[in-house]
């Protein structure tokens, strides 16, 4: 069991490294790991604004929105 989760935990950490739009052209270059961070926080706030006292739906908000995009750290790429 340890063994796989040190295995994941590399795998998320390659996410770091993992520009996002790497097949398109951008302005400015991001990798998935700010992202995921990024879309993590504003769902905070949007739920945060929505419904305060929801703590049920913004535990499962958050952890959606942070491991949403964790499938391209193992090869998938950019899904445009």
């Amino acid at each position: 069991m340890w063994k796989e989760l040190i295995s994941a935990t590399h795998e998320c950490q390659r996410l770091d490294y993992t520009p996002r739009y790497s097949t398109i052209p951008i302005v400015t270059q991001e990798s998935v790991s700010t992202h995921s961070y990024w879309v993590t926080v504003y769902a905070a706030m949007i739920h945060t604004a929505l419904d305060p006292g929801d703590t049920d739906t913004l535990a499962a908000c958050l952890l959606q929105a942070a491991i949403h995009d964790i499938i391209e750290g193992i090869g998938s790429g950019d899904i445009v």
